[in-house]
């Protein structure tokens, strides 16, 4: 599917948007989102902020992957669909619109003595999927390694899973609660290996390159970096008015700089 330019995006979406102020009713319109459980967290100040700017339409957020979600959209269950992919080819239709809003990156953390400075994709899948204890099996020194983990339910680590392990859990690894605990910890222990979202990186902190390409805003936003994560809204057919003014409002001004508060980096 052709993407279209930002300009030509967010006109021809704000041209439909004014019709949602000419089918103002008593009772309420609403919208439908569902699809990447991942984006729920990311759209939920947005879904308050648009609320607020049009208080006749109610807005449900549901999860259930971006698969099903897509299903849903097509066969006309939900009003709009979350993704945190692109659309396959044998997804992709005519009326399926699917509109890039931002992007965001996995940084891959260790401790600033550890003298690996890059892994393959496929050494990083080995550690998620517990096959390597010792730094020395992908080019490091002998000294063993220490997977820290944030439980299954944390969405940067869902992303990383969905990236590495199609999804599947990781071995439990030792266990921090956040990410300043993950932080801290990567910083105290040598042998460590820890992953947190690219908006919470200080200069203070080590990264590795995957796969030779160093994390950065310009390797995210071009999706370079193998450890990109791209967020997704998709429409279909011929979409109610007040979704079409949700699409609107998230493409928009307030939206991007919402998604930029949020730490992601927008895409136009």
């Amino acid at each position: 599917m052709r993407r279209r330019e930002a300009l030509g995006v967010i006109g021809a979406l704000a041209a439909v948007a004014p019709l949602v102020g000419a089918c103002r009713r008593e009772r309420k319109e609403s919208v439908l989102i569902a699809g990447s459980s991942t984006m729920q967290k990311y759209l939920r100040s947005l879904v308050e902020a648009f609320e607020r700017e049009h208080p006749e339409v109610f807005v449900e957020l549901k999860a259930g992957g971006a698969s099903a979600g897509l299903l849903a959209l097509k066969r006309g269950s939900i009003d709009v669909a979350t993704m945190t992919r692109d659309v396959t080819p044998t997804e992709d239709d005519l009326a399926l619109r699917n509109y890039l809003v931002a992007r965001d990156g996995v940084a891959i953390l260790v401790h600033p003595s550890n003298p690996v400075r890059s892994l393959k994709l496929e050494q990083l899948r080995a550690i998620y999927e517990g096959s390597v204890a010792n730094w020395k099996d992908v080019g490091g020194p002998d000294a063993r390694l220490v997977m820290l983990t944030r439980g299954e339910n944390v969405t940067t680590e869902h992303s990383l899973r969905d990236m590495l392990l199609g999804g599947d859990l990781m071995p439990s690894g030792a266990h921090v609660a956040d990410s300043a605990a993950m932080t801290k910890a990567v910083a105290e222990q040598p042998g460590a290996i820890g992953f947190e979202s690219s908006h919470h990186v200080t200069p203070a902190m080590r990264t590795l390159a995957i796969d030779g390409v160093e994390l950065s805003r310009l390797t995210v936003l071009s999706g370079r970096y193998p450890l990109s994560r791209s967020f997704y809204l998709a429409l279909y057919g011929t979409p109610p008015p007040p979704a079409v003014a949700f699409a609107s409002f998230v493409l928009g001004p307030k939206g991007r700089a919402l998604l930029e508060r949020e730490g992601l980096t927008v895409v136009y």
